[in-house]
């Protein structure tokens, strides 16, 4: 297999001819050196994608342009894949976004020139789902109106089927970042003329046995509801402890790892509301559903340790909640691995960020402990 530089030098000569002379024999070409990077992905994002690379920087450059041109669908799947895989790294899909304006060019994409094919447009809005789960969008930007209607009408108002369940799913957690801590699109969403049929269709999925459908429905109600009447079929003292169980339920057990990364938001925007922690402390189950969290660190393999130490601080920023995680993992009898021993494996094993959340949580946990010997 080439070497990334040697790769990434083919792939600009590819480009260019393809971009002067768009023959089958140039296309074919290019559709090589684009697979070729995909593969050296597999190993190291950033081992591919050199921001200070200047022919790094050409090459994403004329591929986002192709992307504005007439659709090519192999080569344009073939741009979206090797997108999606940059995009994994958090840090890198920061920089394209903000240098190329990828959520601008993905949305319009969408709209205007991939409706007619299904697979390649739910392959563009996965991507775009990556892309604004890290960055958020601003309304003022001009094309988040129309995203936002263009998304909607593949969330249906009748029942699921196979044909439309991956679209809608992607479309349902798309909806959910966009509105997430944005009040202007969340503004918007809810003067939209058939908003109570949207609503209606949300409740619905919560229902359905379908976790990637659950906690997407629930953010985004959440965010257009919490503090409006309706808001209380999910979240009133007599309905919170079945929105707990259903939210938590998700999160300690969920396959693939996104739901669990949006139970978490979910979560953590929930306890900033006083009145919603009160009944987090006294939920029956929160005792069992912390240990679980705390379970889940013992795994080295765990792709998402990151968003799992951010709600645990999340709870630690709630006085009475940060004391059940003290309390849990301190006097925790029944595993072989204590609970602090692997928190304090994160710091030890882990890349920078991750040590750092770590090493917070730990903080916590001790000055609680501090706190009560001195206090005791």
């Amino acid at each position: 297999m080439m070497e990334a530089g040697d790769c990434m030098k083919e792939m600009f000569k590819a480009v260019k001819q393809y971009v002067g002379n768009p023959s089958d024999n140039n296309l074919s070409k290019l559709n090589r050196n684009i697979y070729g990077l995909i593969a050296l992905t597999h190993d190291s994002v950033s081992s591919v994608f050199n921001p200070r690379d200047a022919l790094t920087m050409q090459c994403m450059s004329c591929l986002i342009d192709i992307l504005d041109g007439a659709v090519v669908p192999d080569l344009f799947e073939r741009i979206i894949v090797l997108l999606t895989k940059l995009v994994e790294d958090d840090s890198q899909c920061k920089l394209l976004t903000e240098r190329y304006s990828l959520t601008n060019v993905l949305s319009i994409l969408c709209i205007h020139k991939l409706s007619d094919s299904i697979q390649l447009l739910t392959k563009c809005l996965c991507l775009l789902q990556k892309i604004t789960y890290i960055n958020k969008v601003r309304f003022e930007d001009g094309f988040v109106d129309e995203l936002v209607k263009f998304i909607i009408q593949f969330i249906p108002t009748n029942s699921l089927n196979v044909d439309n369940q991956q679209l809608c799913r992607v479309c349902v957690c798309l909806l959910a970042n966009v509105c997430r801590n944005n009040l202007p699109v969340q503004t918007y969403v809810k003067n939209l003329r058939n908003i109570k049929q949207i609503y209606k269709t949300l409740v619905g999925f919560i229902a359905i046995p379908n976790k990637d459908f659950n906690i997407p429905s629930l953010s985004v109600l959440t965010c257009l509801y919490l503090h409006d009447d309706i808001g209380q079929n999910f979240f009133s003292p007599v309905n919170i402890n079945q929105t707990f169980l259903l939210i938590f339920n998700v999160l300690v057990s969920s396959e693939p790892e996104r739901s669990r990364k949006y139970a978490i938001d979910l979560v953590i925007d929930l306890i900033r509301h006083p009145h919603i922690s009160d009944l987090l402390v006294s939920f029956q189950h929160l005792e069992l559903t912390v240990k679980q969290v705390l379970n889940l660190l013992k795994s080295k393999a765990l792709l998402d340790a990151g968003k799992l130490f951010e709600l645990l601080l999340a709870f630690c920023s709630v006085s009475k909640l940060r004391s059940v995680v003290c309390r849990c993992v301190f006097e925790s009898k029944d595993s072989e691995i204590h609970l602090i021993e692997s928190i304090m494996a994160w710091i030890k094993q882990s890349s920078s960020p991750l040590s750092v959340l770590a090493l917070s949580l730990v903080r916590e946990l001790y000055e609680v402990l501090v706190y009560y010997k001195y206090s005791s």
